[in-house]
């Protein structure tokens, strides 16, 4: 009986050494998922940023756009008010 009670305690030891150890690894890992859930955080404002330099950009191509319409355009009437003038 005494041999059987000496195995069952190791046993319980082991275990307990196991639980602990796996505690260790828990914890570890809400440590990690911590980090990684601000680190998508921080990707998530970084997308937003770089949306709206992106909207803002586009915003402002569109204007050159137009400013070269424009500027074709008066050309075109300067070239052909200077054709009329040559002949």
């Amino acid at each position: 009986m005494l041999i059987g009670t000496e195995a069952l305690r190791e046993s319980i030891a082991t275990l307990q050494d196991r639980v602990a150890h796996a505690h260790v690894h828990v914890s570890n890992n809400d440590g990690d998922i911590d980090e990684n859930d601000s680190d998508i955080e921080d990707n998530r404002k970084q997308i937003m940023e770089n949306l709206n330099r992106l909207h803002e950009l586009d915003g402002r191509l569109g204007s050159l756009e137009s400013g070269y319409d424009q500027l074709h355009h008066l050309l075109a009437v300067d070239r052909d008010a200077l054709i009329m003038m040559c002949h």
